[in-house]
């Protein structure tokens, strides 16, 4: 069985709607200008059907891509959370035991992340590395400078 792709209404929307424009609007018009390419002669030498080629089999990839994810997904929404425990659909706020700045996360899937707003993906080792705790437990985070220690001080339900 596929791998199920947890997704916010919000996300299903924007992968709904890139899979629309690219199958009614971007694949046509590739495939045309793949046809009125090779109508140029050689293909051996013909760059612009080359070109125009593979940009057609990147959009088909990027339409198989969505297609995969759409097949089988979960809205996150719907999700049984409780906010007692840090899941997918949380937001946890942490406190560096070492330098006491706080740092607030939001839990949801990789089509939602936006590392600027402090939203991760439920996949992230951050995320791995908090899964299930509650609040008054300390984690310890690897992170790309070393081995941060944190302390959940406050979790909620996001939806």
């Amino acid at each position: 069985m596929a791998e199920v792709t947890y997704l916010t209404r919000a996300s299903l929307e924007r992968l709904e709607n890139r899979i629309t424009h690219l199958r009614k609007n971007v694949l046509p018009n590739l495939i045309k200008q793949v046809g009125e390419a090779a109508s140029f002669g050689d293909l051996s030498e013909n760059f612009e059907w080359q070109s125009a080629k593979q940009q057609r089999d990147m959009v088909r990839t990027e339409i198989l891509k969505i297609e995969n994810l759409l097949a089988n997904f979960q809205l996150i929404e719907n999700l049984p959370v409780t906010g007692e425990v840090v899941t997918i659909g949380t937001k946890v706020s942490l406190l560096d035991l070492k330098t006491e700045d706080e740092v607030t996360y939001s839990i949801l899937g990789s089509e939602d992340i936006n590392p600027k707003s402090n939203i991760i993906s439920h996949t992230s080792p951050i995320a791995r590395s908090l899964m299930m705790k509650e609040e008054g437990d300390t984690v310890s985070v690897v992170t790309p400078s070393g081995t941060k220690q944190y302390e959940v001080i406050s979790i909620e339900k996001i939806f």
